[in-house]
């Protein structure tokens, strides 16, 4: 059913265009093919997060994945379509020791490397609204906890979260990293060649390379030790459902951020917010369950996206601040260049390695401020040189020893994204 006051506007970039990437090349391969960046839809997200005061995001494993983590449902990347394989279902789990024995032997193998992941630019940005005031609740399908390393408070993890164990007997709750420390001290000397690692953490290997892995059990009462986390097959709890719901009632738009929703434990929030009309916009590559009930969909990377919609609000900050009368006598200009100076330290990387971003942003920071203009003639063509060296050379040196933030930001630019962290909302 397709609601009156909504009309699905799907924005993406002209097709056989193929986004630049940011994500280091040995995460691309977990990252499903996208467009590059279309202004409209960038300007379509952005004002969609400007209206809103309280919003609530939905993410999912699209989120994850430019963090090296795969999923279960991309084309041609993700689980299903990359092997035969199937997750764990829960009823399994539960009535077959062989199952818990399979599954933490490939758990044990593949955790050093999934709980070594860490949050990408889409976690951090996401963080930063809430920050700012944006964000009313995050509810994440996903278990990796990336959310709570990126520092994220008002959360939810729908699905649980993979680095705690429960028991099912006594319902002890304990860290995964203890359980890891049992493993080592019962299969001192067992090892085994991994595969490739599947979204839920574990890895690959053959039934018979776990024979004599052996498990442990609670230490408070001997019972069958589980990932708190929701297995397919098994259901939320009925207490964390209602109090999504009292926390999407409490909002006035939903994002949905890397998900496709085809599981209806988050597809039936998109259903309530239909009901109680709340505007919903879809950021994911490819199609998904709810995009009947969106104003929109992009189809882009999250990270991507939501970099280049806070790099778009500084350059309109920058535009419209001589404009604003309440700002006089603000410093604009040095605060500007302070910021980007840390938002380049932080980063891993910078989307303005783009000569025409960055041409864009030295001239928005001209109008404020004229002897910008020169540092962005200089920079400019210090980066065109830079490039034709190579992406990482260190051969070619800045136009003078005396750097300014700006220069110095563009001098540590090298592998992967950088987030820039403006505030949505004007200062």
């Amino acid at each position: 059913m397709r609601f009156p006051w909504r009309s699905l506007a799907l924005c993406c970039a002209a097709p056989g265009r193929r986004a630049s990437s940011s994500v280091p090349e040995g995460i691309q391969s977990f990252v499903p093919a996208s467009s590059t960046i279309d202004a409209h839809a960038l300007e379509q997200l952005q004002s969609f997060l400007s209206r809103a005061t309280r919003l609530f995001v939905i993410t999912g494993a699209g989120l994850s994945t430019e963090s090296g983590i795969p999923d279960y449902r991309s084309e041609g990347v993700g689980l299903y379509a990359r092997t035969d394989r199937r997750p764990m279902q829960y009823a399994e789990y539960i009535r077959s020791a062989k199952s818990r024995q399979r599954y933490w032997a490939r758990n044990y193998m593949g955790w050093p490397q999934f709980s070594s992941h860490q949050p990408n630019s889409a976690h951090l940005a996401l963080q930063q609204w809430e920050e700012q005031g944006k964000v009313h609740w995050l509810v994440t399908q996903n278990v990796d906890a990336l959310h709570s390393k990126a520092g994220h408070q008002g959360l939810t993890e729908l699905h649980g979260c993979a680095h705690r164990v429960l028991c099912l007997g006594c319902g002890a709750m304990s860290p995964r990293e203890d359980l890891q420390k049992r493993f080592k001290a019962l299969n001192p000397s067992w090892g085994v060649q991994a595969g490739s690692v599947a979204p839920d953490g574990d890895v690959f290997i053959e039934d018979e390379q776990v024979l004599h892995f052996r498990v442990p059990s609670c230490k408070d009462c001997g019972g069958i030790l589980k990932p708190e986390v929701t297995f397919f097959g098994d259901t939320v709890n009925r207490r964390t459902v209602q109090f999504v719901h009292e926390r999407l009632a409490e909002s006035d738009a939903v994002l949905v951020a890397g998900s496709s929703l085809q599981v209806y434990s988050g597809y039936r929030f998109l259903l309530a917010a239909a009901d109680q009309k709340i505007p919903v916009a879809i950021l994911n590559i490819g199609s998904t369950r709810a995009d009947h009930l969106a104003e929109f969909r992009v189809s882009a990377r999250c990270g991507e996206k939501m970099s280049a919609t806070r790099y778009r609000r500084f350059l309109k900050l920058c535009e419209e601040w001589p404009r604003d009368e309440s700002k006089k006598g603000r410093d604009l200009g040095t605060f500007l260049r302070q910021r980007v100076a840390l938002a380049f330290r932080e980063g891993e990387n910078t989307q303005l390695s783009d000569p025409e971003k960055c041409d864009q942003m030295y001239e928005s920071l001209a109008r404020i401020n004229t002897n910008i203009y020169r540092e962005r003639v200089a920079c400019s063509r210090w980066m065109k040189r830079r490039r034709a060296c190579g992406k990482l050379s260190q051969s070619v040196s800045p136009p003078n020893q005396k750097m300014s933030p700006l220069r110095r930001f563009l001098k540590t630019s090298s592998t992967s994204a950088v987030y820039l962290s403006f505030p949505l909302q004007p200062l």
